[in-house]
């Protein structure tokens, strides 16, 4: 019997695919005992279900078996695509799998199980009381996955055809590409029929609704569909959602130009990048190189978070709901007392400011002789917002008073006033301050060392939250503070910076009202003639206070937070030395100094260990080599436990490639130095950083993973280490300051003694024995003036005052030396002979 010629297609179709799963050595996945099997997906395609087998997850992709000779086409192309297909952005493919699964074909996709669902659904989860928020380094994270994983897809000739937000999946945080059934290679021909669209409308570039006979897709294609993911990254929402009902229309309206507003509060250079992305010319959308640069820049931008107010009217009413503004309420010494029943309707005028410059406010206890053990707490208000709401009076509580007043009898009309009152409020709050407060008991027990830390630790979180500084010393404990929000106790300072950024991104679960700036009596909501009556037969009373605090009484006094936190000292300076000398970005060994790399590649858990010195060191001395002379201009201290060759440090090489002039220490310790140096260098302190106090960034874990992936990896592993990231990392500082005098000799540096003078700062003749050594010296070398860390000339008779002006000024402290150095390129390849593994991979790719 001869078969339908539609079977004899399928039956070819299956043996190509056969073929191709022999000629790219597929591999094959027995899952007979496979473990909790869970469909989790489905399309209108394909299927997907989860499954464990030998204790891992996978995913299996399950093609559906009513797509007739489709199913096998799909089949095909995404073999040839995905066999050969390795990137962190990209989903992997394992191989493929037999199992009999219902209404699916026999062969299915074994792929990468993506734990966090699709990026349509992943930003779905992150809109709460009709508000979508993401965190920046978020949004540019996924932003940076996405365009990574397509370039590899494009630099291997691979278009994707259907990018959009179901077909980006979310594994650990981390976006990747995945469904290729349309996809295609460059040179794959294709043909696009005006009634038969690839993929999602919204993503689709203008030129497929114009043309409707051939429309040749290409990487451009691609870029297009990115411009409109970089948008739905701060929408949260599908672009044209209310275009839902009628594609036809919307498609027209993409070819004539309309294109999705930009969200509120997205930073300019955010939009114009991806509205260079849709473009209508092909021609005018950047590269995806170009798209990664800006990306990159992107990621210094200080804002925390990106909103999107989806429901506005939906917002108000849980914004009204949760701060009881629609409710009166009654006076009660420092309390304001909510009122049973609602006074105002929830369809008012709701005016919600930010304070930009959010000041705490502490309030101590009044100074008595002896401290009642009831007022032994401080609080510290940080106002955050104000609200301001108008609204009428329910037709329900104007019926109440009306009801009350038409009482016959007096004295029951009296009393039923009184009792209505009561429980609707005797006064709205028309006008309120939201914020955090921080509760700190027993403060007279707390010594000033700590309360010193205190108040570095909460200007720290105060500066992080507004972006203004690193998170610094996250793991330190400061228990011993008692401090306390919202009845739960502060252990670290990781957990009072995380409430504060809360507090200042506008998480309601830490805001509370904090006082009361206007209210309205009740009575007054009401129409004028039953007010008139009101007064005949109630006690109305207005309120005389301007402003009342939540829950402070008399008994405390007000102080301004600003005045009080910037009297801290020594903890913040530790913060101002660890941000201004950018202690957590690597060290590049450039040409005659050292430099600092872009990126912070370490976080400092802990504060510290702190070592006072206060100890001036004269010296003369000249280096025997380039290499000494190198050490000393950069004070760099190298001990053997270091186990450190400087000649042997990797991605050092091929410093044209990124045009930086590192030092070349290969022959500078063959060279004899010909520079003698005098010094005045001034000890005053000593940070050592444990090993156990420092941890990698993850952004820097997650680059050096990118790079080894990559296809380039070699080049880009010399890129992140010789200038994003750096080579080296101390863990040990020094701080003061140092004045130096350079002179060039003929001599040869063997002869040469090195002379020194070790003095206490407190030492009551340090100047005047400073003073005899440089005049005797001055036989020989000019030391009549010196220069400082800034370029500034100090003269011999100034050296007392500037020595006394660096000891009053700790901010002004510079790092003079650094020890205990921490190898980093050594995280990318901890047992293998890094240098040359890199090398022989620049030569493959002809660096």
């Amino acid at each position: 019997m001869i078969k339908p010629l539609k079977i004899l297609e399928i039956d070819y179709l299956k043996q190509q695919v056969e073929e191709l799963i022999v000629q790219y050595k597929i591999k094959e996945f027995d899952f007979s005992k496979h473990e909790n099997r869970k469909k989790i997906a489905s399309g209108g395609f394909s299927f997907v279900y989860s499954i464990v087998f030998e204790g891992n997850l996978y995913a299996l992709k399950c093609i559906n078996n009513n797509m007739g000779c489709n199913a096998f086409k799909l089949l095909k192309r995404e073999i040839k695509l995905l066999h050969n297909v390795n990137h962190p952005s990209v989903i992997k493919f394992y191989g493929i799998s037999r199992a009999q699964i219902e209404n699916a074909e026999e062969i299915t996709f074994v792929l990468q199980l993506a734990n966090g669902g699709n990026l349509r659904d992943h930003l779905a989860k992150k809109q709460q009381m009709g508000l979508y928020k993401i965190p920046w380094i978020e949004l540019i994270q996924i932003a940076m996955n996405i365009t990574s994983g397509l370039k590899y897809l494009h630099d291997n000739d691979i278009i994707h055809r259907d990018l959009h937000s179901k077909n980006i999946l979310i594994n650990d945080g981390n976006a990747l590409i995945s469904d290729f059934g349309n996809s295609q290679t460059l040179n794959d021909s294709f043909t696009l029929d005006g009634s038969v669209m690839i993929g999602i409308i919204p993503y689709i570039e203008p030129q497929c609704f114009i043309q409707e006979t051939e429309v040749k897709r290409d990487n451009k294609s691609d870029i297009y569909s990115l411009g409109v993911l970089f948008w739905e990254l701060t929408s949260g929402i599908p672009p044209f959602s209310k275009f839902r009902s009628n594609q036809y229309i919307l498609s027209r309206c993409i070819a004539e130009g309309l294109r999705e507003s930009i969200v509120r509060n997205t930073p300019l250079d955010y939009a114009d990048l991806y509205k260079q992305c849709w473009s209508f010319e092909k021609s005018q959308r950047p590269t995806l190189d170009i798209i990664l640069d800006e990306l990159t820049k992107l990621q210094a931008n200080k804002i925390e978070f990106i909103t999107n107010i989806i429901n506005e009217q939906w917002i108000n009413k849980q914004w009204i709901k949760r701060y009881f503004l629609n409710r009166g309420g009654n006076i009660k010494g420092s309390n304001f007392v909510i009122g049973r029943t609602i006074v105002l309707g929830d369809n008012g005028v709701l005016k919600i400011d930010k304070i930009r410059q959010s000041i705490p406010i502490i309030y101590f206890p009044k100074r008595k002789n002896r401290i009642e053990t009831e007022y032994n707490n401080v609080y510290i208000h940080i106002p955050v917002l104000t609200l301001h709401y108008e609204c009428d009076a329910t037709s329900e509580f104007i019926q109440d008073i009306r009801e009350a007043l038409n009482i016959s009898d007096t004295t029951v009309k009296i009393k039923m006033l009184e009792e209505k009152f009561n429980s609707y409020g005797e006064y709205v709050a028309a006008s309120m301050t939201i914020g955090g407060v921080i509760t700190i008991k027993n403060w007279s027990e707390i010594d000033n060392a700590c309360k010193s830390r205190l108040k570095a630790y909460l200007q720290l979180s105060i500066d992080h939250a507004k972006g203004l500084r690193l998170k610094n010393f996250e793991n330190m404990p400061i228990d011993d503070l008692n401090m306390f929000v919202n009845s739960k106790s502060i252990q670290t300072a990781g957990d009072l910076y995380n409430w504060v950024r809360d507090l200042h991104n506008d998480n309601s679960k830490c805001l509370e009202i904090i006082s009361y700036e206007k209210f309205k009596p009740t009575f007054k909501l009401l129409p004028e003639d039953l007010i008139q009556k009101i007064f005949e037969y109630s006690k109305v009373q207005y309120l005389d206070e301007s402003e009342l605090i939540s829950k402070i009484r008399s008994q405390y006094d007000m102080t301004k937070g600003l005045e009080w936190i910037t009297s801290s000292e020594l903890p913040l300076c530790i913060c101002d030395w660890v941000q201004d000398n950018l202690l957590q970005h690597g060290i590049i060994l450039l040409r005659s100094k050292l430099g600092r790399a872009k990126k912070a590649a370490l976080k400092f858990l802990k504060e510290p260990k702190i070592t006072p010195i206060n100890k001036i060191t004269i010296i003369l001395t000249q280096p025997k080599t380039h290499q000494e002379t190198y050490l000393l201009e950069n004070g760099i201290i190298l001990k053997k436990e270091d186990r450190l060759e400087l000649d042997k440090i990797p991605f050092t090489e091929h410093s044209s490639m990124f045009n930086i002039p590192f030092e070349d220490f290969t022959n500078s310790k063959r060279l004899s130095s010909n520079a003698i140096y005098c010094q005045i260098i001034f000890h005053t302190m000593k940070l050592s950083f444990d090993m156990s106090d420092v941890e990698y960034s993850q952004e820097f874990l997650n680059a050096v993973t990118s790079a080894h992936q990559d296809s380039e990896s070699s080049k880009n592993l010399y890129k992140l280490f010789g200038n994003d990231y750096g080579q080296l990392l101390p863990r040990t500082f020094t701080l003061g300051g140092v004045l130096s005098k350079k002179y060039i000799s003929n001599n040869q540096p063997i002869g040469f003694k090195t002379q020194q003078l070790d003095l206490i700062y407190n030492d009551s003749d340090a100047i005047q024995k400073i003073e005899q050594f440089l005049k005797k010296w001055n036989k020989e070398f000019n030391t009549s003036y010196f220069l400082n860390n800034e370029g500034d000339i100090i003269y011999r008779n100034k050296i007392g005052d500037w020595l006394n002006s660096l000891a009053n000024n700790p901010k002004h402290w510079n790092i003079i030396s650094s020890e205990d150095w921490m190898q980093i390129y050594n995280v990318s390849k901890q047992n293998t002979d890094i240098k040359d593994f890199y090398r022989e991979r620049c030569e493959m790719e002809n660096i």
